[in-house]
């Protein structure tokens, strides 16, 4: 709800000055700034949806979900907490949702890191009928891993991982290549301020 409320903020600030003529907002910004800053908008919007979709994948959004090694909002393993380097124990990161949200946005960073290769040869293409796309390789890289993704993107889609569920990636795949975002620092910091109170 928070995000909801920043967003509409954001939006009145660019839409209220023009509907009164009151030309000291947009004065201050030039064309490219207003168009850096809609699109600014719009990949925090995009990226909100996305992880909405992931967390209800995932727990359905619930942050103190537990399902063995599977802590939280977005079920984060053993392995992945290792890598982050998660140091709370588990009642506490269940009750942190900044922590929660930072730790997902940090292992899709370095996801995207560990699959840079393949997100500049494969993304675009298409394999088993299935679009790749950079939302979708996320998601599907949080579910499996990047290194299982790695294998299905060089076997041409031979080589399906599923996880301890049952969901391939290829769901993943398929089901989040409807986003359209990229991580960067506003995604990081619309994350600080809106989980940080």
């Amino acid at each position: 709800m928070k995000y909801l409320l920043s967003i509409i903020l954001l939006l009145v600030l660019i839409i209220f000055p023009r509907s009164v003529e009151n030309k000291g907002f947009i004065e201050l910004m030039n064309y490219d700034e207003i168009i850096e800053y809609k699109h600014n908008l719009f990949n925090i919007d995009q990226y909100i949806q996305f992880k909405e979709h992931l967390g209800f994948r995932e727990s359905s959004n619930r942050y103190r979900a537990i399902r063995n090694q599977y802590w939280g909002r977005y079920q984060m393993g053993k392995f992945a907490r290792r890598e982050l380097q998660i140091t709370l124990d588990r009642s506490s990161f269940l009750s942190d949702t900044l922590a929660q949200e930072m730790a997902v946005f940090e292992l899709m960073e370095q996801n995207k890191f560990y699959l840079s290769d393949e997100f500049e040869t494969f993304i675009g293409d298409t394999i088993n009928s299935i679009p790749i796309t950079y939302a979708g390789l996320l998601a599907s890289s949080h579910l499996v891993g990047y290194f299982s993704v790695k294998n299905y993107l060089h076997s041409n889609g031979k080589i399906v991982r599923l996880d301890g569920n049952n969901v391939s990636l290829e769901l993943y795949l398929e089901e989040f290549s409807e986003y359209d975002f990229e991580l960067n620092d506003n995604i990081k910091r619309f994350i600080n301020k809106t989980y940080g109170e």
